[in-house]
């Protein structure tokens, strides 16, 4: 078996038989035995880097590599992920992918599991009340480990920002992450205001130091305030600067990022209660930034990791508390 096509919209995986491992070897009469290179029209792209697997009941699969596109566009942001399709073989001994015989595949169909289908929670919630931080987070580079303390006591994680912003190429920035697991999501995490000096604190959605979008409390000579930036390229901006009021000093912020299969939108809210709401806070929104933005093709590096969303700090202290959650929500009506 070999991948074929790099590892973008032509990506394919074919197949070679021999009765020596030296060869020669016969091509499988139907390659690529998968690939969507012609099958724009489907939400999955990029199809191959393949194992073929039996079960426990003689049926036969294909493990691959995919994409899945957000919109009509031929763009992604989720990254690549793991994907299963049934094979049967032809009465020549060849493997044949899929019920359609052409080697393409969709988001749903019927197959004969070895076990019954059990329904995937995607959310999650990194509660820093635990012993240990959930091993879905995970740093940029090498990380500078005593810039990151976690105290399961007080339900806090506070991160020691340096002088290495998160727009640095190259180097270790105070940041952590998770992977975005889905295109509706909606995400939450809370930043003590009395417990924050840093010139910049926050969630990002991130893709890497040249792509993200961040909502984050900022301290500077007039003192603290919500700030949201975009950082797309080379171009770097603050569009937004909203003044934190005395009174609200000795208060939460709650960082709000919501998303959808159009673009990722930022809001926050101040409470006086570190713990869960009662009822859900008065959100104020400060901007979106278009899924485009933090897309693989819409980038200059081209790489297939996918958007994060990470906790940040830069020049500074933060502490976050509590824990940091994200829902999935509906993809309503969507059609490609």
């Amino acid at each position: 078996m070999v991948a074929e096509g790099g590892t973008e919209y032509a990506h394919r995986e074919t197949m070679q038989r021999s009765k020596c491992i030296w060869g020669p070897y016969e091509a499988c009469p139907h390659n690529p035995i998968i690939s969507h290179k012609e099958y724009k029209k489907s939400e999955i792209q990029a199809t191959g880097h393949a194992d073929l697997v039996d079960d426990a009941n003689g049926n036969w699969w294909l493990v691959f590599l995919g994409i899945r596109r957000f919109s009509h566009a031929l763009l992604h942001n989720l990254g690549r992920e793991t994907f299963l399709a049934p094979v049967s073989w032809d009465d020549e001994g060849w493997p044949v992918v899929g019920y359609n015989g052409n080697g393409t595949i969709e988001l749903e169909t019927d197959a004969p599991l070895p076990d019954a289908v059990h329904p995937v929670d995607h959310s999650v919630t990194i509660d820093f009340h635990k012993g240990t931080l959930d091993n879905r987070l995970f740093y940029t580079r090498n990380p500078i480990m005593e810039n990151y303390i976690h105290t399961p006591l007080s339900g806090t994680l506070k991160l020691i920002g340096t002088d290495i912003t998160i727009n640095e190429p190259g180097a270790s920035p105070t940041i952590m992450s998770f992977k975005q697991p889905q295109f509706t999501t909606t995400v939450t995490a809370k930043l003590i205001l009395p417990e924050t000096n840093a010139r910049r604190c926050g969630i990002a959605a991130y893709y890497n130091n040249d792509y993200h979008y961040e909502i984050y409390v900022g301290n500077d000579s007039d003192g603290q305030y919500v700030g949201f930036y975009k950082h797309i390229h080379d171009m770097g901006v603050e569009l937004v600067r909203i003044p934190i009021s005395s009174e609200n000093n000795d208060s939460v912020v709650i960082f709000r990022i919501d998303t959808d299969r159009e673009k990722y939108t930022f809001s926050y809210a101040l409470t006086k209660d570190v713990s869960t709401p009662r009822n859900e806070p008065a959100y104020i929104t400060v901007g979106s930034g278009l899924n485009a933005g933090l897309s693989t093709e819409g980038t200059k590096t081209m790489t297939f990791t996918g958007t994060l969303f990470s906790l940040f700090s830069e020049k500074g202290t933060g502490t976050f508390a509590d824990k940091v959650e994200l829902t999935i929500n509906p993809d309503v009506d969507y059609k490609l």
